[in-house]
């Protein structure tokens, strides 16, 4: 079984999606609901994320990936673990919402 189709599956085990009515923050309505967390937490969700983001970058001359804490950093961790073991690493970056007020902000 190929990685994205075994991808899929977890994420129906996890919980992580969910399919029925739902209100997204935005208020919009939705026939489904995704919950990342669930799944990019989860040990094996982690590894085939990883493989997954990995796998559409390494063609391209990729040197970083990076986004919004706190969503992103289970993301980003998993990419960057999966390039370094492939041999061709890519630096993860984290942004905050705001500038911290301590140590080197």
């Amino acid at each position: 079984m190929d990685s994205s189709r075994r991808l899929l599956m977890l994420a129906e085990e996890k919980g992580a999606l969910q399919y029925g009515a739902f209100i997204l923050s935005s208020g919009v309505k939705s026939n489904y609901y995704f919950d990342g967390r669930r799944l990019t937490l989860d040990s094996e969700g982690s590894v085939l994320v990883g493989r997954s983001f990995f796998d559409r970058l390494k063609t391209y001359d990729v040197t970083a990936i990076g986004g919004l804490t706190l969503g992103a950093d289970p993301i980003v961790t998993a990419v960057t673990v999966t390039s370094y073991l492939s041999e061709k690493p890519i630096t993860g970056f984290i942004v905050r919402k705001d500038a911290k007020e301590h140590g080197t902000r």
